[in-house]
């Protein structure tokens, strides 16, 4: 999982009771949930059919509020789940299944006969259900603030195909060579998925650390919000 900083937890520029206050309601944390499932069964097969499927789905929670510091209260408590037992304003969860990438043996050899990956992009965002009976000022922040944190959760989206478009690469790669058995194989592909996987988890850091800059949109977006009456 990917940890991303508190939004304004250093709000220094803010003074006395509204710094205290803004310290006490800002959101922890925004979370990744990776899960990431591998099955290597013999199948006999076609390794013609190999495919990579993408699939995005979208979802909302909602919370409530007359001004930016009461919906903010309740981001920091409601939100999509717990990730290693903190909330989340807005996340994105991946689920990466291998389960139909199947091995069987050829003669004296193993061939990889099916390499189907299937990627879910599962992303949530908050809903703010009582917007229209706050002031302009308040929706127009809310707005600009929801759209940032959509921006970043689809960076985090973006980041997470092209890692799974690598693994699509990487196992018709291994696929042509050649392997005295299944384990050899399968052994092979593990170590080969764990090194991309890595390496895309580097990128998701790099990006979640530019994030927690005080000079980056949505933290400054977060605080216009959070101020807004």
């Amino acid at each position: 999982m990917e940890k991303i900083s508190v939004f304004c937890s250093k709000a220094s520029f803010l003074s006395g009771q509204m710094q205290e206050a803004l310290l006490r309601h800002l959101s922890r944390y925004l979370r990744m949930a990776i899960c990431l499932a591998i099955c290597l069964l013999p199948l006999v097969g076609s390794p013609a059919n190999a495919r990579l499927v993408i699939k995005e789905i979208t979802k909302t929670y909602n919370v409530s509020g007359k001004s930016g510091k009461q919906v903010h209260a309740k981001l920091g408590r409601s939100g999509p789940w717990k990730m290693r037992r903190k909330h989340a304003i807005a996340a994105t969860q991946r689920v990466l299944d291998f389960s139909r990438i199947k091995f069987a043996p050829r003669g004296k050899q193993c061939a990889m006969v099916k390499m189907d990956i299937h990627l879910t992009l599962t992303y949530f965002y908050p809903r703010w259900t009582n917007k229209k009976f706050a002031s302009k000022k308040a929706q127009k922040s809310w707005d600009r603030f929801l759209a940032e944190l959509v921006r970043h959760e689809k960076v985090h989206g973006k980041l997470f195909k092209t890692t799974a478009q690598q693994f699509d690469r990487e196992l018709k790669r291994i696929s042509k060579r050649t392997f005295r058995n299944c384990r050899t194989m399968s052994a092979a592909v593990k170590s080969s998925l764990s090194k991309t996987f890595k390496r895309g988890r580097a990128k998701h850091v790099a990006f979640d650390r530019r994030e927690k800059r005080p000079t980056a949109k949505v933290r400054k977006l977060e605080i216009a919000f959070f101020r807004s009456r």
